[in-house]
């Protein structure tokens, strides 16, 4: 399997959001599932199509203070309102690094919206950072979720409010009401 290069860039989905990833690949959210989260990751299905190991979370980083400008400039120019993090890792496997980038694309004075399944929790320092710049935190939540994750994932939603934007971020699938385990699903 290929191995993800460390050289972090801004892309364009075919929905036409950009998106600016400080790590790619899943540890976390491979651990118990080789298909990711609820057995269907759309970034580990992606990895697998072109050969990448997903499994192994890749911290993508600026090469020199020219590489942060010309990625400053490019989110300075796009034409949405924001910029989107988490798309093909999960930016709360490291974030101390993320953060790190965060420093240097805030910037470009534009949102920047995570998407996290917190699988490392925000320290107080980082929610203080956050509460300086133009972020939003969307917490992906789901009834398939296992109990504990949910919870956390819930905690974390309600930490995060007081600094920044914070989000729940539903991942939803059309139950069968008339299953008893599809009513329970549906019903959290």
């Amino acid at each position: 399997m290929r191995e993800y290069k460390n050289k972090i860039t801004l892309t364009k989905n075919a929905r036409g959001i950009y998106c600016l990833d400080p790590s790619v690949g899943c540890n976390s959210g491979i651990k118990n599932n080789k298909r990711g989260c609820y057995n269907d990751c759309y970034a580990a299905k992606s990895a697998k199509l072109y050969g990448y190991d997903f499994s192994k979370t890749v911290l993508r980083c600026f090469e020199n203070e020219k590489h942060k400008h010309q990625i400053v400039s490019q989110i300075s120019k796009i034409k949405l309102d924001f910029v989107r993090m988490g798309c093909s890792g999960d930016p709360s496997e490291d974030w101390e690094h993320t953060i790190s980038i965060l420093k240097v694309i805030s910037r470009a004075n534009k949102e920047i919206v995570i998407i996290t399944k917190h699988w490392t929790f925000l320290t107080d320092k980082h929610l203080r950072y956050l509460s300086t710049i133009n972020v939003c935190i969307n917490t992906s939540v789901s009834a398939l979720d296992n109990p504990q994750l949910l919870k956390n994932c819930v905690k974390q939603y309600n930490r995060i409010k007081p600094y920044c934007k914070s989000v729940l971020r539903i991942v939803s699938c059309d139950f069968n009401k008339e299953n008893l385990t599809g009513k329970r699903l549906y019903d959290i």
